[in-house]
């Protein structure tokens, strides 16, 4: 009789040798994830103070990622590398000799062995590296502002604040200059480096100073003077610069911080590639052996072809097999695979667009064209001209306009210069051929000396001007050329008159007004002459528009009185006209004015 008893199921548990490693993730990896606003915002009103971002942390991701030193050292070169000068404070002011003098001996070398552009410069890679830059304003016994340097981010901390104490502040208003109090806690900056004692300084604008030593406030007294700290004793000033505002606290951000993930990502993409290369990459040859083992030696015979450690010439292996399957009855089959993989390996690209993402967010989070990070095969001529011109407008100049305000408003004030100011120089494209040009045009009526010595510098070459040799000359279409003026002199004849001819008399402004006056001998006009009558000529021929407004009858006279020239002021005018149009001398031939 059959079991009626239901067949029970067996559970068959697979083996498994895997196992999961737990990652622990780093701290880069975390500082992201603090980084994204995921936290459940308490109900306390209490908030307490956090510190920032970890500033070696900052620092260092800068150093390890492709991307954000060249957009860094961008940001250095042409916001903070480009000099600056002294100028005028305004332009109804004049200035005063010994303030400029200070005014350019100070930021000649605000430290000793350090320059202006130096100083900035390291300003900036703090300040774009963590968010934070710091600049020790340091004073002699007597108050005075003497040198200036930059404090290193790693070391320098924001201290603790004051009590609220009664400060005063000028403000304008209504074109006078008001004096208002206000209650306000006044902040402090200790700055230590390893292995020494903490060195407190004061935030500058404090209307208290501070110890030094011990980071005691001066405080006020009841009659509102504040305590007295022996100078020796004092802290220096600290003006902090900031990028961004952390809304953590109360320190500064890079303004690459949204992109982190980037920054971490990309580095770590990089090290994966680097890990996978070092492990051998994708094998050239995989065996796939179904049915069967192959013999230990020969294992180890194929391992030292394919690896590459048989010092042997001979390329061919012999692979023996034995079959694991099959009965006493039936022999079982072995099946031997080869699999190539060395044309994929070729070809690998891991990461490639990702890591080619994260960089173009990177250089986005400044906003800089790919052009200043080296990246060129995308740019010509007109394309890199727009993109300089466009990075400086957008990017460069306001940072540039920001620093100038605090050295005006707060360095040239401790200064006590009134008459000067201190102007950082813009970033120039400059276009040798439109420069000359330019000069061509206005050749007559500059100083010789100071033509030559301009031209040197635009040109790049040693031209020396020669006392005496003032002289402009135009040179027409057949190579022939005409000398204006020797010296300029707009009531000398345009061209000389040669040394064995009678001198032929100028024609007057009559003739010039009158054109149609007619006489049988060649006319000699002067340099003024000659220009009142370019003009129209260029109007009359349709190749310029003065907003002249000159009839039939009066263009006729103009190209009557042009025929009675003789053939060098011909030329001479006609490259006058090619000038005014064109910027240079001997374009258009005198034939289209007849």
């Amino acid at each position: 009789m059959a079991d009626t008893k239901p067949t029970e199921k067996k559970t068959v548990v697979l083996e498994s040798h895997m196992s999961v490693t737990k990652v622990k993730a780093s701290k880069e990896t975390k500082m992201v994830r603090k980084l994204a606003p995921t936290s459940v915002i308490s109900n306390s009103l209490k908030r307490e103070s956090r510190d920032g971002l970890d500033p070696l942390l900052l620092q260092n991701l800068v150093i390890s990622n492709n991307t954000l030193p060249l957009c860094i050292e961008a940001m250095e070169v042409n916001v903070d590398g480009t000099g600056h000068d002294i100028v005028a404070s305004n332009d109804d002011v004049e200035v005063l000799v010994n303030e400029k003098i200070q005014a350019e001996s100070f930021f000649k070398e605000p430290f000793p062995n350090v320059s202006m552009i130096k100083l900035r410069r390291e300003l900036r890679r703090n300040l774009e590296s963590t968010g934070n830059a710091y600049l020790e304003l340091m004073y002699n016994l007597n108050g005075e502002l003497i040198t200036m340097r930059t404090l290193s981010p790693l070391y320098t901390k924001l201290g603790p604040l004051s009590d609220p104490v009664k400060v005063k502040r000028k403000i304008e208003r209504n074109g006078q200059i008001i004096e208002i109090e206000l209650m306000d806690r006044e902040r402090s900056f200790v700055y230590q480096e390893e292995g020494s004692d903490p060195v407190y300084l004061i935030e500058f604008g404090s209307s208290q100073s501070i110890n030094s030593a011990d980071g005691t406030f001066s405080g006020n007294v009841a009659d509102g003077k504040t305590a007295d700290i022996p100078a020796v004793n004092r802290g220096n000033k600290v003006i902090h610069f900031k990028m961004n505002d952390d809304p953590n606290s109360c320190y500064g951000i890079p303004r690459w911080i949204s992109q982190a993930p980037s920054v971490v990502g990309s580095r770590k993409a990089e090290e994966q590639n680097l890990n996978f290369f070092d492990a051998g990459g994708i094998p050239n040859v995989i065996v796939f052996v179904k049915g069967g083992a192959i013999a230990e030696t020969t294992t180890h015979q194929l391992n030292g072809f394919l690896s590459g450690e048989t010092k042997s010439g001979g390329r061919a292996a012999v692979v023996e097999v034995a079959s694991t399957s099959g009965t006493l009855d039936k022999a079982g089959q072995v099946d031997v695979q080869v699999e190539r993989f060395g044309s994929e390996a070729s070809g690998d690209k891991m990461y490639a667009s990702y890591d080619s993402r994260c960089e173009e967010r990177v250089r986005l989070a400044f906003r800089l064209p790919a052009l200043f990070i080296g990246k060129t095969s995308d740019y010509n001529y007109a394309t890199a001209k727009v993109a300089y011109q466009v990075a400086e407008a957008q990017v460069f100049k306001p940072d540039r306009d920001e620093f100038d305000t605090v050295m005006n408003q707060i360095i040239a004030k401790e200064l006590g210069l009134k008459t000067v100011a201190y102007k950082s120089r813009p970033i120039t494209l400059n276009d040798v051929d439109a420069q000359l040009k330019a000069m061509e045009i206005v050749k007559q009526v500059v100083d010789p000396k100071e033509y030559v010595a301009e031209v040197a510098r635009i040109s790049n070459i040693n031209v020396v001007y020669l006392e005496g040799k003032e002289f402009t000359t135009f040179r027409s279409l057949d190579g022939k050329t005409t000398n204006v003026a020797q010296p300029i002199d707009p009531n000398q004849p345009l061209t000389p008159v040669p040394a064995n001819q009678p001198a032929k008399p100028a024609a007057d402004n009559k003739t010039v007004n009158n054109p149609s006056a007619k006489t049988d001998e060649k006319k000699k006009l002067t340099a003024k002459q000659a220009m009142d009558l370019s003009v129209k000529l260029a109007a009359i021929a349709g190749v310029s528009d003065d907003g002249l407004d000159i009839d039939e009858e009066e263009a006729a006279s103009v190209k009557q009185l042009f025929k009675s020239l003789d053939e060098e002021d011909q030329e001479a005018v006609s490259a006058q006209v090619s000038i005014r149009v064109f910027g240079t001398a001997g374009l258009l031939p005198t034939g289209i004015f007849s």
